[in-house]
């Protein structure tokens, strides 16, 4: 949109690339978003990986085979969505984590799925895309000649050298001599005996799988600041409250199913939002500090703060002007006003909720001695009708703790009735968000 926007000539550029063969697009969430960690179902995900698809087709002709989610972001979930979509394999950071002491330099296999696996080789890449102009660096300058040699030396079958593009103008100058450099690595690796350029299609097809890459949810990869996980985005509480409140307004504009409510709402989840919070010091807190347009990320906060405070009051007026007053029930509490989990009394499980999706969500995965203790005492009716607002569901709840259930009987008969009366509220929404 921006390059429609402010220069269209790149994309004719890149769509001259794509007829040459000489590149191969990749998949991407359409916002560059963490819709990816967006619950189990992630459907909002796969809704912005098949917008992004559908316009690199009609931009380029070209379907995506190969996906790179949103600053490398990976976990088994992911994957799996992925395969599911129909992606043939996924490129992401070959974190020493996730190797344990393997290479990254081979094809790897998803766990749980087919999905293969591309491993970028972040040495080698952090080389161009972080030193080359960095004169305190101990290969300082960085030549042609000597990066090949290093490529040379590496071993493997396949080195993914995967970096940002405004590496090339915008990271390193033109001065620093990033272009010159470009330009002989090209021509270089071309002439070279042991070496051969493929795009990731390609090295897929010619090369086996050689193990199985296992990444749980808790475990998120990314290629992100020193850690390599979701600490960039998710590393504090300013970000954490800014994440879980736009993810959780996501049911209202699905029951909305306005298309210009969808569009402000998805741009309010590009991952730079949250980017531009980050409080790290040292080497990480400088690079979010570059990238940073407001003055602090305590400003950044702020300015996102009262955008998002509006987008919801314009929310709420047109959810009421629709004549859809019950869709008020799916907006999140106050914190102070959430529902924690406790194990027995005064044991908290230190899990809080604050919507009724979020209640669905914490129920499917609690321990059943937490769900027995509070249905025993009244409490999920009592947060609903005192909370919530919701009083037919509020006499739902209670019913269901009154039959005398427990175990899983119990659990399913409490998300039975969360579930018919939330696509009960959605109910409006547009069939094609659901």
């Amino acid at each position: 949109e921006q390059c429609k926007r402010w220069e269209p000539k790149l994309i004719e550029l890149i769509g001259e690339l794509v007829d040459l063969g000489y590149v191969e697009l990749l998949g991407q969430t359409y916002y560059h978003s963490l819709s990816g960690l967006y619950g189990p179902e992630r459907i909002e995900f796969k809704r912005q990986v098949e917008m992004h698809r559908s316009l690199m087709d009609g931009l380029f002709g070209f379907k995506p085979e190969v996906f790179e989610n949103t600053e490398c972001l990976y976990n088994n979930s992911i994957a799996r969505a992925i395969d599911d979509m129909g992606f043939e394999g996924i490129v992401t950071e070959g974190a020493d984590r996730i190797l344990k002491g393997r290479s990254p330099n081979y094809v790897y296999r998803a766990k749980g799925c087919g999905l293969k696996v591309l491993l970028r080789n972040y040495r080698l890449s952090d080389d161009i895309g972080f030193r080359f102009s960095s004169r305190s660096w101990c290969e300082w300058p960085l030549t042609s000649e000597k990066y090949i040699r290093w490529i040379e030396w590496t071993p493997g079958e396949s080195i993914v050298v995967f970096i940002d593009s405004e590496t090339f103008g915008e990271h390193h100058s033109r001065e620093s001599g990033i272009f010159d450099f470009l330009k002989a690595l090209i021509r270089k690796i071309a002439e070279s005996r042991y070496l051969v350029w493929s795009t990731p299609s390609e090295i897929l097809e010619k090369r086996d799988e050689r193990g199985v890459i296992d990444v749980d949810d808790f475990s998120t990869v990314s290629w992100a600041d020193l850690e390599r996980d979701t600490s960039a985005w998710l590393g504090n509480g300013m970000q954490l409250t800014v994440y879980e409140s736009i993810k959780s307004l996501g049911p209202l504009v699905r029951s909305l199913g306005d298309e210009a409510f969808y569009t402000v709402w998805r741009r309010l989840q590009s991952s730079d939002h949250l980017y531009y919070m980050s409080t790290k010091s040292g080497g990480p807190g400088e690079v979010h500090g570059y990238f940073n347009p407001y003055g602090s990320p305590y400003e950044a906060f702020t300015v996102y703060l009262r955008v998002l405070a509006d987008f919801e009051v314009r929310l709420k007026v047109r959810l009421e002007e629709t004549g859809r007053r019950e869709a008020r029930y799916l907006f999140p509490v106050p914190s102070d006003k959430a529902f924690t989990f406790y194990r027995e009394f005064a044991r908290s499980m230190n899990l809080r909720v604050r919507s009724l999706h979020d209640l669905l969500s914490a129920l499917r995965s609690v321990d059943i001695k937490s769900i027995e203790f509070h249905s025993e005492r009244g409490d999920f009716g009592r947060w609903v009708r005192q909370v919530i607002g919701d009083m037919e569901l509020a006499e739902v709840l209670d019913e269901a703790s009154s039959l005398g259930l427990v175990g899983e009987k119990l659990r399913r008969k409490l998300i039975e009735a969360l579930e018919a009366r939330i696509a009960e509220v959605e109910g409006g929404g547009s069939p094609i968000f659901k």
